[in-house]
């Protein structure tokens, strides 16, 4: 018997993509982590506990994530209304952005930056994933698919 932790997959998918990723779904193995050194109540025990402390050294060893090189600007609105039944509502809403692209050349540059951006955030996760699945290696699990 084989004994495994599922993890969920995370993702916002749009309704109209959902028989699609249903049917991409169906064709792409699922993977967890097992342990076949472990019974199903030590799994149940050690996975959390391994995942945790894993987690917390891939964190280590990666440091702090990349920071965003372009700046943002914060805008903080305050609001009060009453409704038609009488209720008084009110509060804050606030928003970021970068600001204005202003001309074609300044908007390329942007453009680049962010790239770079992305790219520097994938090599971050990527790192934090191999330092992870490192540590789960040592203490004895395996990603292996899933069994249907």
């Amino acid at each position: 018997m084989k004994r495994h932790i599922l993890l969920p997959r995370l993702g916002h998918l749009m309704p109209s993509s959902l028989v699609l990723s249903a049917c991409a779904a169906l064709a792409t193995p699922q993977y967890s982590w097992q342990n076949p050194n472990l019974t199903w109540q030590e799994v149940e025990q050690r996975y959390p506990i391994d995942n945790g402390a894993c987690t917390t050294a891939a964190y280590h060893a990666m440091g702090a994530p990349p920071q965003t090189m372009h700046p943002t600007e914060s805008t903080v609105t305050h609001f009060d209304a009453t409704t038609s039944s009488g209720e008084n509502i009110s509060g804050e809403a606030s928003t970021t952005s970068g600001g204005g692209l202003g001309s074609v050349a300044e908007g390329m540059q942007q453009a680049q930056v962010q790239q770079q951006e992305i790219e520097l955030e994938k090599q971050y996760q990527e790192g934090l994933h191999s330092v992870f699945a490192g540590c789960m290696a040592e203490r004895g699990w395996l990603w292996q698919p899933v069994a249907r």
